[in-house]
């Protein structure tokens, strides 16, 4: 019975995914989570801007208190996410995260960037004390050899898989817009 269990937890040991700080950056020195160039074929640069700005007001409560600059040919948003979370002696804790998203367009295409902004505010508790804006990066949570920490490995799973979820989300609009001749 030791034996099969040896066995057994040796091979589901090997067959675990590692999740390294470059699995979850595309550039870890620009600290840029996800990128991606969108095409959309016979649309001009500023039908896409408006379709991003649609899709954006239904993605945020308020699409003004989460837009950092506009130009002719970029948008740039900040926002918090929750989708972060730790685990810590069963418990689980809710980090808020600071998510900068630079969108650029041109004629047929717009390049989208997410990148890792630094934590919320995190307010003081009775076991610490209060961490200022901005102190961490997602980067802080993996080891010197680039291996996650223990306790954060789904929670910056579910980050990567929610932002790269929602830059899917804007081509799918746009299909389902010009499906439906709105």
């Amino acid at each position: 019975m030791v034996a099969i269990t040896l066995i057994a937890s040796v091979i589901s040991y090997g067959q675990q995914t590692s999740f390294t700080v470059d699995s979850f950056y595309q550039k870890k020195s620009e600290h840029v989570i996800h990128s991606q160039v969108l095409e959309f074929p016979n649309k001009t640069k500023t039908e896409i801007m408006n379709g991003f700005k649609n899709w954006a007001s239904t993605r945020f409560v308020n699409l003004k208190e989460v837009t950092v600059s506009e130009t002719e040919d970029q948008i740039v948003l900040n926002y918090i996410t929750k989708d972060f979370y730790t685990k810590t002696l069963g418990m689980t804790n809710t980090v808020g995260w600071y998510i900068r998203v630079v969108v650029e367009f041109k004629e047929g295409k717009m390049r989208i960037n997410y990148t890792d902004d630094g934590n919320a505010f995190i307010s003081p508790t009775q076991y610490s004390v209060a961490t200022p804006a901005r102190t961490y990066k997602f980067e802080d949570y993996f080891k010197e050899d680039g291996q996650v920490r223990k306790g954060v490995q789904n929670g910056l799973q579910n980050v990567k898989h929610n932002i790269v979820e929602s830059t899917q989300s804007i081509k799918l609009v746009e299909q389902k817009k010009n499906n439906d001749n709105w």
